[in-house]
């Protein structure tokens, strides 16, 4: 193979190669960007739907009239600071559950918050979370359910759910459902993967298309390197066979008892010379040695495996094209002589027709 095809070749196959890297890179970093997208409107829904959870505890309670109400108060001493946050305050809440009572200090606070943790600890009152509910809210949002589901007591308050992403597909939550007692429940979200598929559902369609593109591309290249490959090699066995092989003539030219008389000439097998009055025509060794088969036996089939075996030793493909030609060359000698003919017979072979 000529060495400035391998180089193109091989460039290509670098080529294609860091192609198929870059898509594929590319296609990673979108699916983590649509990931993420994705994981923050599941914090966003997570937050609303515990809420929700929170709300149908509270109405089934109240539905329940064998359910009392406990009783919460609440001091709050305010001091107004300008930060960040806005105006917090350090709170005092006094809970009596079954006539105890129970003061929580929380310092640091908004009333906002402190509105939270009452009302989240009033729900609890009345029911403690619910699992089997959470579920049924994410599977109507098209969430799978949730899972290991723990129930603990934190040693740190917190307002709004926590998360924390344990991997691309698990999202760790957890909800403090009565900050107060700091009585808070743990449980994993499936990130479903089809969703954030088919919204770059286009991109990966093209992707695809470009790599199969690509790919043809690189196949038909190696395709047409390995067919010209092939050429060449026929090409060199071809011309190889195409050598003039010329036999040197004996010394004295005048041998006549070897002739082979053919119609009006005289075929001279030791000098592959054709003879025609006057008329000498110079012939290869290969046209000699097909000519002499066809001449031992005048106007009958020679098959033309038995040419190529015994001219060339194989009846390969090249040497097939090379028979060819030779016997276009022997027609050319023996046109001199109207009597003799070489006829081809389709798929068997050639015979040496000599005309009385």
């Amino acid at each position: 193979m000529d060495k400035r095809i391998k180089i193109v070749w091989y460039l290509s196959i670098v080529t294609i190669l860091l192609i198929f890297g870059g898509q594929i890179y590319w296609l990673y970093n979108q699916y983590l960007y649509s990931s993420e997208e994705y994981n923050k409107q599941l914090y966003d829904d997570c937050k609303a739907l515990v809420e929700q959870e929170r709300s149908i505890r509270i109405n089934e309670s109240r539905k329940d009239t064998r359910v009392k109400s406990p009783t919460i108060s609440m001091q709050l001493s305010i001091s107004m600071q300008d930060d960040k946050r806005g105006p917090h305050a350090n709170g005092t809440f006094i809970i009596y559950r079954n006539n105890i009572k129970k003061v929580i200090k929380i310092n640091n606070i908004t009333s906002e918050e402190a509105s939270i943790m009452i009302n989240r600890c009033t729900s609890d009152r009345y029911q403690q979370f619910r699992s089997k509910t959470m579920d049924s809210l994410l599977t109507s949002k098209g969430y799978e359910k949730a899972g290991n589901y723990r129930f603990h007591s934190s040693k740190r308050l917190f307002i709004y759910p926590s998360y924390h992403k344990v991997n691309h597909h698990v999202i760790h939550v957890e909800y403090s459902y009565n900050p107060l007692e700091y009585e808070t429940v743990s449980f994993d979200i499936q990130i479903p993967i089809r969703p954030i598929i088919l919204s770059m559902a286009w991109q990966l369609a093209g992707s695809i298309l470009l790599l199969f593109v690509l790919t043809f591309c690189l196949l038909y290249q190696i395709r047409t390197i390995l067919f010209q490959k092939r050429i060449d090699s026929l090409r060199h066995e071809f011309m190889k066979n195409m050598i003039y092989e010329m036999k040197q003539p004996p010394a004295d030219d005048n041998i006549t008892d070897e002739a082979i008389h053919l119609g009006n000439m005289e075929f001279f097998y030791s000098l592959n010379e054709l003879r025609n009055g006057t008329e000498r025509v110079i012939i290869t060794s290969r046209q000699a040695e097909i000519l002499k088969l066809l001449a031992d036996t005048p106007n009958e089939v020679v098959p033309r495996e038995t040419i190529l075996k015994q001219v060339w030793g194989d009846d390969s493909y090249a040497n097939s094209l090379a028979l060819n030609v030779q016997i276009t060359y022997l027609r050319r000698a023996l046109k001199s002589d109207e009597r003799l003919c070489i006829e081809a017979i389709m798929k068997k072979g050639y015979l040496l027709k000599i005309t009385d």
